[in-house]
């Protein structure tokens, strides 16, 4: 079963009838090279018609109990027709990563593929996107499903980043706010959840400033009112004004017309 040019196992092997000697077929008929006239063991002259592929011999070489290439540690011996077979699920054959990153290994060690491959597909945990592992730390800093701590210190709320805007606006308790009658005079500011302690400890305080502000509003209301009436009154005399100018001038008119008719 052993070529007699090579020295390895026959690979579709071939037979001449003059001599009987086998050889693999690649290297009876080299692609690289003219073909030869003779055996090239014993220079017995043949032609191609003369060479046939040894069936027999290649029954005899699949039938036979051989070990894996990756013996000694992988143990497994079986016929040579099924040793391809066998390379699919050996777990000291060396693969390539199956993700494409260029790595090769043995398929036993399976980390690589579970942890260590740059290239493999990751689900986040948060929005269930999938990502390329490499890119995953990258997606998670900015993952609007992924949980975020409130900023504030002391607020110990954690919620999704897409929702820390809305929580600091309208929830947190501890995001420091203006007094709400901030607008009417009042400098203060605290926790939103200190809000209700800020309006009991500065009742008297907001009591007062709301009072001067409504008495504020009011004299601008009746100076208002004055000045509305002012221009009302203004508008009057002026009909009144272009009203009897109107009257003088339609009097001065007929007048002259009348003059005229009596000339």
């Amino acid at each position: 079963m052993i070529c007699s040019l090579c020295s390895n196992v026959l690979k579709e092997p071939m037979q001449t009838v003059e001599c009987g000697h086998n050889f693999c077929k690649e290297c009876l008929f080299p692609t690289n090279s003219n073909r030869p006239t003779a055996c090239p063991v014993d220079l017995t002259p043949f032609d191609e018609s003369k060479v046939f592929p040894d069936k027999r011999m290649e029954r005899q070489k699949l039938n036979k109990v051989v070990k894996c290439p990756n013996s000694p540690n992988c143990t497994h011996n079986g016929v040579l027709s099924a040793l391809s077979e066998h390379f699919k699920f050996c777990l000291w054959e060396v693969v390539a990563c199956p993700y494409g990153c260029g790595e090769r290994f043995l398929r036993r060690e399976e980390r690589h593929i579970g942890e260590g491959c740059a290239k493999r597909r990751v689900v986040c945990q948060y929005c269930s996107g999938v990502f390329l592992s490499a890119e995953l730390d990258g997606h998670l800093k900015g993952c609007p499903s992924a949980p975020v701590e409130c900023p504030n210190a002391g607020c110990e709320h954690i919620v999704r980043r897409q929702d820390l805007s809305h929580h600091i606006k309208e929830e947190c308790a501890e995001e420091v706010l203006d007094c709400p009658l901030a607008r009417s005079g009042c400098e203060g500011s605290c926790a939103r959840g200190l809000l209700s302690k800020h309006f009991e400890e500065k009742s008297v305080f907001h009591g007062k400033m709301v009072q001067q502000v409504l008495t504020d509003l009011k004299s601008q209301l009746e100076e208002l009112s004055e000045r509305m009436q002012q221009q009302q009154d203004g508008h009057s005399k002026l009909l009144s004004d272009v009203q009897k100018d109107c009257e003088k001038k339609i009097e001065d008119l007929v007048s002259t017309h009348s003059k005229q008719l009596n000339d």
